[in-house]
């Protein structure tokens, strides 16, 4: 199903100091394309542990850019492991 499918990734990442992950949301996110890469962090247990802020940060992200992609009528379909230090979740417009 998401073999013929072109992934955007509007979400930037940056990495701290401790090598944790931090998401860059875009000024304003309107999902308009087809598919969409959410990325989530790998070690999001370890971030609430040793840097909770962080991690609450990321679940308020990734809720409201989730809820934007359900309220405009998108699917997960998949997780796309990678060796990065994020995960994503990979978004489609229904039909």
């Amino acid at each position: 199903m998401s073999e013929n499918k072109t992934f955007k990734q509007p979400f930037q990442i940056a990495i701290t100091e401790h090598n944790y992950p931090v998401l860059i949301e875009p000024c304003l996110f309107i999902p308009t394309e087809e598919a969409y890469e959410v990325p989530i962090p790998q070690l999001i247990q370890e971030m609430r542990v040793t840097e909770p802020d962080l991690a609450l940060k990321w679940n308020l992200q990734i809720r409201k850019i989730i809820q934007t992609l359900f309220i405009e009528d998108y699917s997960i379909i998949a997780v796309r492991k990678t060796n990065e230090p994020v995960n994503y979740y990979q978004f489609i417009k229904k039909s």
